[in-house]
């Protein structure tokens, strides 16, 4: 199975992210303060569903491989929300059911969720020089995650990817379709505050 196959397999759900998480408006710099908060909020609460169920049920295997311990997200959401000035405790979520999750759904979530920080350096560099946000002296701390080991951790999922086999694969892309999908569920059904 190749990773490229499941990229090829999700352009569309990836364009669709692209535009609703506000891809155009972070690249020319005209992204608002409201958009970024909808963008913060929707992270948040896509991460604060998924991230531990996925770490709980993946293989001790697999997790030791990706060092998954060393992965979350949240907490960097959180100071983020913090910096804005929004509660995060008062922030309402509705996941959808996962039962029975094996490996393989799990890398294509995974694949969504990692992909989700990849850009992070760029679009870090674009939020801090952006005039409507620069004021407000921002950490963006979720764009700076993993810091050095964005690559490597990127890499290293990749390599799982493309090490399964063929049989596996409607399932890993089951799975990243599901994780698209509740990032487009998740920011069309909600208010910004």
């Amino acid at each position: 199975m190749s990773q490229v196959q499941l990229k090829k397999d999700t352009k569309h759900l990836h364009d669709e992210i692209e535009r609703i998480m506000y891809t155009k408006e972070i690249m020319d710099g005209s992204l608002s303060l409201v958009q970024y908060k909808h963008l913060v909020i929707t992270n948040y609460r896509v991460t604060r569903c998924y991230e531990q169920a996925i770490g709980n049920d993946m293989s001790p295997q697999l997790a030791g491989r990706l060092e998954i311990h060393k992965r979350s997200k949240l907490t960097t959401l959180v100071e983020d929300l913090k910096d804005l000035g929004i509660d995060f405790q008062q922030l309402t979520f509705h996941p959808a059911s996962l039962t029975a999750l094996n490996d393989d759904f799990i890398l294509g979530c995974l694949y969504v969720l990692e992909g989700a920080t990849l850009g992070g350096h760029v679009i870090f560099k674009r939020l801090i020089s952006n005039p409507q946000l620069a004021h407000l002296h921002l950490n963006f701390h979720y764009y700076q995650v993993y810091g050095e080991r964005l690559i490597p951790n990127w890499n290293q999922l990749v390599l799982e990817l493309n090490q399964k086999s063929v049989q596996g694969y409607e399932t890993i892309l089951s799975g990243a379709q599901f994780i698209y999908n509740e990032y487009i569920r998740l920011h069309n059904g909600m208010s910004t505050q």
